[in-house]
């Protein structure tokens, strides 16, 4: 084996006992860590990004459907 190798496969065993560490610490719920987690796998905290259309924009539908606005100007 040479020094490549062998570095190669220090850097996975640290990486599998990392992820195996965080995974262990999750299920454990260790100060919250479970929910911070899952913000951060999941993207939860990411808010819509809301754009005005065109002024001339108008949805295409199937034949038969129309299309009107319902309501505007939430916040």
């Amino acid at each position: 084996m040479d020094g490549n190798t062998t570095a190669r496969r220090i850097g996975f065993t640290l990486v599998a006992v990392a992820i195996v560490a965080l995974v262990v610490l999750a299920a454990l719920n260790v100060g919250g860590l479970r929910a911070r987690v899952l913000a951060v796998v999941f993207r939860t905290n990411n808010g819509p990004r809301v754009v005005a259309p065109p002024s001339n924009f108008t949805p295409t539908v199937p034949p038969g459907f129309h299309v009107s606005i319902f309501a505007r100007g939430f916040k």
